[in-house]
């Protein structure tokens, strides 16, 4: 039996099919999803916090899910890149509504966090570490941002292998090598709660 956050995530992928996010109303999304207005509103107070938990949960789908059991960069960027494809829904959503203003935020800051611990490896400096850790991050997060925009979306394999190829030339023209990163270093997971 699902709980009552699943049924309130499935009636509204149900309904972003339908409209955009700024057409929702919670009347229909409770109407849909069989949720009461007490239990909603017992755990949302408002639409603004409903829609707060949905960005964090996804979030915190894709940190889990990226970073776990990530050996080799590859498993690492398929991990991530299978993820958002799976739930392009809601990335889609996220990344192209005014709504979620901090998605992007949060997608920088989750990617330095990660890169910065690895990196301290490499560098002496945290300094250094930190500019690196940038430098890749937001190349990653504009490829991430552009393939939300398409229609159809690249298949996430194809991403893989060239985000795979550039991050490991990026790094290696700091004398970095990125398999020596893996496989200890990505399995810690942030959470944004």
């Amino acid at each position: 039996m699902k709980s009552s956050t699943e049924k309130l995530l499935d009636a509204l992928a149900e309904m972003l099919k339908r409209m955009p996010i700024d057409q929702v109303k919670i009347s229909e999304l409770l109407k849909i999803s069989s949720v009461s207005h007490s239990t909603f509103y017992r755990d949302f107070p408002t639409k603004d916090d409903f829609y707060s938990w949905v960005l964090k949960y996804y979030l915190n789908g894709l940190s889990s899910m990226s970073f776990k059991n990530a050996a080799t960069p590859e498993d690492f960027y398929t991990h991530y890149f299978n993820f958002i494809y799976d739930n392009r829904l809601f990335f889609k959503t996220f990344a192209n509504q005014a709504i979620w203003p901090q998605f992007n935020y949060y997608l920088y800051q989750m990617g330095v966090e990660r890169y910065s611990v690895i990196l301290k490896q490499a560098f002496k400096s945290p300094k250094d570490a930190n500019l690196i850790s940038n430098y890749v991050v937001h190349a990653h997060v504009g490829v991430v941002l552009e393939w939300l925009k398409e229609e159809p979306m690249t298949r996430p394999e194809i991403l893989v292998s060239r985000v795979t190829a550039m991050t490991k030339a990026a790094l290696s023209s700091q004398k970095i090598d990125m398999s020596k990163l893996f496989p200890n270093n990505f399995n810690k997971s942030s959470n944004y709660s």
